[in-house]
């Protein structure tokens, strides 16, 4: 049997024989729970981030923002070049054929007569992947590719959040206005009061003077609302891939925000495109790390060539046909070190991936639990406020009898208002940050869209 033959199937055998260690990942301490008793009831998986959100308009721009978005559509592209990229790395485990025609004019004949040559020649070379390094470095590609995966699948989620996120704002900037008109219209109605008082003989004034400032700042306040409006309008444009000028109209009522179904702390890790990515750029590093150890090891490399050199043109097809095989056996011997240096690299390098993925892991815990405290904190804080608000809208009513018959100043009616109207705007505050918390909350469980 032909020599070279049985040697090429024993270093196919071999390379089929090679396998790499796993990633080692150190033991993390996660927990079966969350350590928020209020949440273990909801431990169920049965919903997307978009199931969450009781609004089609919110629904139908996230939708847009998908299709539309200039920088989301940039990295769609960037992740397809990657891909297409990846037969490189495939390429370089199998043979190369390359073929070409040389034309060669000289008098280096006997008798120094002006000649011609060609030559047709055809090569295949293969470098044999006897230890495996070609394929760890393909799959080494394969996993920074899923990395790039999962980094896009993140960026559609936190554009899905951010357009509901702004939704939200826009619907709360919209109660703030409203809430300053009611504002303007309570202080202009204490006007008309100071002024038929006036007119009756009681009061001074001063006491217009006064509620007259108060209606001032109160438009100065809408206006200001009125511009925060238009800038939350012109950033969820942009987002949607619209042009901003401030044309979307956002709803009188905060959207509906379900509270999310509670993944165990496994499920989440499992799930987070940030935590996958992570995972996938440790195994790139680490079969980086394995082909770098292997390239110091000997290579093989077969080659073939096969040409016909006439000395016309047309006695191609008469002119012998010559070849030729070979093997090489390449073994580095001296490179100042630069291979085991470039292996010592990797293998820091891995290192330092392990690190991030551990920090990453308890980051993600971190804001889990960070969302289960802000959903109770918001929860009893409008509690607290709802009833502050019976208080003090209840308190704003007896002033105003008060004042109506002399037993209270303006300035006092003036200030009982506003402290009425400023617990409701927190309030509208905490339940806008409350809406937002369980988007963010949604996120760090790992619910898509």
């Amino acid at each position: 049997m032909n020599p070279l033959f049985l040697f090429v199937a024993l270093t196919m055998v071999l390379s089929g024989c090679v396998v790499h260690e796993p990633v080692q990942l150190p033991r993390l301490v996660v927990p079966q729970t969350w350590s928020d008793e209020t949440v273990k009831a909801r431990l169920t998986v049965t919903a997307g981030l978009l199931d969450l959100v009781d609004d089609p308009r919110a629904r139908a721009l996230v939708q847009e923002g998908l299709n539309q978005n200039h920088d989301l559509r940039a990295a769609g592209q960037r992740l397809a070049a990657s891909g297409l990229l990846l037969s490189g790395p495939l390429a370089r485990r199998f043979p190369t054929v390359s073929a070409g025609m040389d034309l060669a004019r000289n008098n280096q004949g006997e008798n120094h007569d002006v000649g011609s040559q060609f030559k047709f020649s055809g090569t295949v070379r293969w470098e044999v992947d006897i230890w495996g390094r070609l394929k760890d470095l393909y799959d080494a590609e394969e996993a920074g590719f899923r990395a790039s995966e999962a980094d896009y699948r993140a960026a559609m989620d936190s554009l899905g959040a951010r357009v509901i996120t702004l939704w939200i704002q826009g619907a709360s900037a919209r109660q703030r206005m409203a809430l300053e008109e009611k504002r303007i219209e309570i202080h202009q109605k204490s006007e008309a009061t100071v002024l038929e008082r006036y007119q009756q003989g009681l009061g001074n004034l001063n006491d217009l003077a006064s509620v007259r400032s108060t209606v001032e700042q109160a438009r100065a306040e809408l206006v200001q609302e009125q511009c925060g409006y238009a800038e939350i309008a012109r950033s969820l444009e942009i987002l949607v891939g619209r042009y901003p000028d401030a044309s979307l109209d956002f709803p009188a009522e905060l959207p509906q925000v379900d509270h999310p179904p509670v993944r165990v702390p496994g499920a989440v890790l499992e799930n987070r495109p940030d935590i996958k990515a992570l995972m996938a750029r440790l195994e790139a590093a680490h079969l980086v790390t394995v082909a770098e150890k292997k390239a110091m090891l000997p290579g093989v490399t077969l080659s073939a060539d096969l040409f016909k050199s006439p000395a016309q043109l047309g006695g191609l097809g008469s002119a012998s046909t010559l070849w030729g095989t070979s093997v090489s056996i390449l073994q580095p011997v001296f490179n100042n070190r630069s291979l085991r240096a470039k292996y010592e690299a990797m293998k820091e390098t891995e290192k330092a991936l392990v690190d991030e993925y551990c920090q990453a892991v308890l980051r993600a815990m971190k804001e889990v639990e960070n969302a289960f405290g802000r959903e109770k904190a918001f929860g009893m804080q409008a509690a607290h406020l709802a009833r502050a608000l019976e208080q003090a809208e209840q308190n704003s009513r007896y002033y105003f009898q008060r004042y109506t018959t002399g037993l209270a100043s303006i300035l006092d009616l003036n200030q009982v208002n506003d402290q009425a109207l400023l617990v409701r705007k927190r309030l509208v505050a905490i339940r806008k940050a409350r809406l937002i918390n369980r988007i963010d909350m949604a996120k760090a469980l790992a619910y898509s869209l």
